[in-house]
């Protein structure tokens, strides 16, 4: 079909092209209000090493483990508690503490030098997403404790897990919610244009006129006109003069 007939049979099933783009328009306004609005609230938390050293006289000296930051060993401990954290064995310490979030822990890899631990809640309530990141966070600290003792190492060189930033005021999320929105009314529009001209190639295989300039072509059909008048102009007659 060319644009002039689709722009015809868009004229022609106008009632039907509404009718349909107004149900797309309610299905996306029904999408819209179901589905459940989000808010996300993130923290980090730094891996750090021991605030002791041996000292010269064999006692423990006081440091700022900040000054360690980036050794191996804490990056390796933000990862492997990263990796905990996504256990199946975490989430369900925390649904036991209560936790309605769907929170996620990475390893913060584009600062920090690998040591940072990025928090992420995802939850329907507001303040739920933000109180559950101190949940989350307490138990990260009691993760890498634990894993720590019972691998044997001295209390006084224990990895610590600390918190680096507090949890942000929760954000609305409606990216999803419009992304489904939005795949509703695309698909609605598209249904109304497939329907449109499977109606409008219905209308014309019941049309015979319609359908027989369809099977001969363009240009055939101004022929066959022209042949037809030609058929049916009166026969000229002539009649000779009276002597």
């Amino acid at each position: 079909m060319s644009p002039v007939d689709v722009l015809g049979a868009l004229r022609r099933h106008f009632i039907v092209l509404v009718v349909l783009l107004a149900a797309t328009g309610a299905a996306g306004w029904a999408v819209w209000v179901s589905v459940a609005t989000s808010y996300e609230s993130s923290a980090s938390m730094v891996v750090l090493t021991p605030n002791t050293v041996q000292g010269p006289n064999g006692k423990p000296l006081l440091i700022n483990p900040y000054q360690n930051i980036g050794v191996q060993a804490a990056q390796v401990a933000a990862s492997a508690i990263a990796r905990v954290a996504s256990s199946e064995e975490f989430v369900d310490q925390l649904a036991r503490q209560g936790v309605t979030s769907d929170t996620t822990v990475e390893v913060a890899v584009a600062y920090g030098g690998g040591v940072v631990l990025s928090l992420v809640a995802d939850n329907p309530v507001a303040e739920s997403a933000r109180a559950d990141l101190a949940v989350v966070s307490t138990q990260i600290g009691r993760e890498l404790r634990d894993r720590q003792l019972i691998a044997g190492a001295p209390r006084n060189t224990l990895l610590t897990a600390t918190d680096l930033t507090a949890a942000t005021v929760p954000v609305q999320l409606t990216s999803s919610r419009a992304k489904l929105v939005g795949v509703v009314l695309v698909i609605g529009v598209l249904v109304a244009m497939v329907a449109v001209v499977a109606l409008e190639r219905l209308r014309r295989s019941r049309d015979p006129a319609t359908r027989r300039a369809d099977e001969a072509g363009p240009g055939a059909g101004g022929l066959a006109d022209e042949g037809d008048e030609e058929f049916d102009r009166p026969p000229v007659t002539t009649s000779s003069a009276r002597s």
